[in-house]
Order: C-alpha cells, then sequence, then structure tokens
C-alpha cells in the first residue's frame, strides 16, 4: 500500500507478546471480584496486559520497532489503532495495588477488598488506572515520533465486541474527535453514545474520549459498581 502512495494504520488486538517468555500468557491483571478470569470467553482469558507495569509499554514497543519503525522508510505510518477484545482490562493484582498505593493513595496498602467495600475508593483506583492508560498511549505516540514516524497519532477504540457497536440505523451520524468539555458526567454520556470512537492523539493531549467495556473497568461479577467512565 506505501508504494501507491496510502497512509498505512497498523491495528493491533493487543494482549501481550506470546511465546514461552512472553508477557501475555503471564496474566498479570487479575479481577477484582474473583481470581480466576475475568470472563467465560475461554480465548480471551489465555491471555491479557497490564497497562499500568512498565514491563507492557516495553513489550508494546518491541512490537512497534517490528511492525513500524523497521518498515517506516517503505511506507507512511499514520500511527497505530489499538482495540480492546476484554484483554487489556483494568488490573487488581497485588503488584497493581501496590503502584496505585505509591502513586495515588499516600503510600497506604490497598486490598481488593477494601476496593470491593469502598466506593469512593474504588472510584479514585478508576480514574487513577485511566490515567495511566492516558500515560500508556502517549508513550507509544512519542516513541513513534521520536524514532522517525514525525506525526503519528495513536487510536483506541473500547468496543470489545466482534462487530463493534451498531447505531441502530443508517443514518449518518457525526461523533467528535476534539476535546469535549463539560463535566464528566456529559463526556461518560457522550462516550457511551458512540462507544466505537476514539481521536487520534495530538500534540499534549490524548484521545479526546474512549469508552470502556464493563468488562474492562473489572466490573464482571459486581454489577453494582457505576457503569461506564
Amino acid at each position: 500500500m506505501g508504494s501507491y502512495g496510502f497512509d498505512v494504520l497498523p491495528y493491533y488486538e493487543y494482549s501481550g507478546s506470546k511465546g514461552k517468555q512472553g508477557l501475555g500468557p503471564q496474566r498479570r491483571a487479575k479481577p477484582l471480584t474473583r481470581d480466576d478470569a475475568y470472563s467465560h470467553i475461554k480465548w480471551v482469558e489465555s491471555s491479557n496486559a497490564d497497562i499500568t507495569d512498565p514491563d507492557t509499554d516495553a513489550d508494546f514497543k518491541k512490537m512497534l520497532d517490528l511492525t513500524v519503525l523497521r518498515l517506516k522508510d517503505k511506507a507512511s505510518f499514520a500511527g497505530v489503532w489499538l482495540r480492546t477484545r476484554g484483554q487489556m482490562p483494568v488490573g487488581f493484582g497485588d503488584a497493581t495495588c501496590a503502584r496505585f498505593a505509591a502513586e495515588a493513595n499516600g503510600g497506604s496498602p490497598v486490598t481488593r477488598e477494601q476496593l470491593q467495600s469502598d466506593k469512593a475508593l474504588y472510584n479514585r483506583y478508576i480514574e487513577w488506572w485511566e490515567g495511566k492508560r492516558r500515560s500508556f498511549l502517549t508513550s507509544l505516540r512519542d516513541y513513534l515520533r521520536a524514532n522517525g514516524v514525525a506525526h503519528a497519532s495513536v487510536l483506541y477504540t473500547g468496543c470489545a465486541g466482534e462487530p463493534g457497536v451498531g447505531f441502530g440505523d443508517f443514518q449518518p451520524r457525526l461523533v467528535p474527535t476534539g476535546r469535549i468539555s463539560g463535566s464528566r458526567q456529559q463526556t461518560r454520556q457522550q462516550s457511551l453514545r458512540h462507544p466505537d470512537a476514539a481521536a487520534g492523539c495530538q500534540p499534549g493531549s490524548l484521545p479526546a474520549w474512549t469508552a470502556v467495556a464493563r468488562r474492562e473497568l473489572g466490573q464482571v461479577g459486581n454489577p453494582a459498581l457505576p457503569a461506564g467512565r
């Protein structure tokens, strides 16, 4: 496609690297209310990636080295597109909780039991995790730009379903891609209305908004927790 002058946007359903020494099969992201899995879907549960883990950042950058940077002189890359299939979930493992405690809880340890019973603490945890996802995607964008893909953007889609989310009819839809102002609740409602949309990263910012599947918020087994953030 590059030889015909098309921009290329590689698509990834990332769940950590595979193989004997791969990061994905280690399944470092752990559910909140159970120990075995986030869901009953075996292929989804075979691997996952904890985006708060520094090893995940390094792991995906190796993938960018192999799939984008080594080919950047043969095609014009617009950036990369990541889509979760439930394999980049919010993690509540010991290491992840320790990172939250150190970075956002004044060093006070946090347990999964506390997160299940304390709604305010849980909400702060989710807000911290969303910030870590922002940092993860920003890091990927900056890595591409620093290594020769000058105007790279990172597109993130939060819809985990195979066909994506349908709009219910064939009327044209305008999906905003700029930064959204207003209250957090307004942003949440807009993202739920358009859960498969996300903006390309612009200098100094990240996608304007993305929707997160309930499973990605670690809400399986605890439907009382808030629906979407």
